[in-house]
């Protein structure tokens, strides 16, 4: 399919530290009309399904100012500029929980929000995790860590207490390399 979409001009009208970009673009829509469209764009970002030796899922447990409510959820983060994206997943783990692990695998790479947004995320699947111990957490971050079996999981997931994009995402998709 050919793009109906025409950009007139991208209009930048935020910058944030965290790495986004508000675009409040000018455009021609697929009915010729002048229009606008907001547009929220950012670096790739890594979410990680990680399981220990012992069958165990690691979550963290963190408040989420945005949606002002306590969230449990797989460990994510954006990757760092110039950083590549296995590179940012073993990252985002280690800082987030203090485990690594050894043997990576790439599951999932999807659109987030595409009808706003402008932002691809990339789930892996960790398995072996180990804890090798402290935590590095950024400064708008505070978690708990917490691990789970993988019924556990499924049964949280169906009742609405996993209830991230990226986590469910990535745990359903997981089933299959079990």
């Amino acid at each position: 399919m050919n793009n109906p979409w025409k950009t007139v001009k991208e209009n930048l009208i935020h910058h944030s530290p965290f790495g986004f970009d508000f675009y409040n673009n000018d455009v021609i829509t697929p009915a010729g009309k002048n229009g606008k469209f907001i547009v929220l764009a950012g670096r790739d970002f890594t979410a990680t399904v990680a399981v220990t030796t012992d069958k165990k899922f690691i979550l963290i447990r963190q408040w989420r100012y945005i949606m002002n409510c306590e969230c449990l959820e797989i460990p994510a983060g954006m990757t760092n500029e110039d950083e590549n994206i296995l590179d940012g997943a073993k990252r985002e783990l280690l800082e987030e929980t203090g485990a690594k692990s050894d043997d990576w695998q790439e599951i999932s790479t999807y659109w987030v929000a595409n009808g706003v947004s402008r932002i691809r995320g990339h789930i892996f699947f960790a398995k072996n995790a180990v804890f090798t111990g402290q935590k590095h957490l950024d400064e708008t971050e505070a978690t708990t860590v917490e691990t789970f079996t993988y019924p556990e999981l499924k049964e949280m997931i169906d009742k609405n207490i996993i209830n991230d994009d990226r986590s469910i995402i990535g745990l359903l998709l997981v089933e299959k390399y079990l």
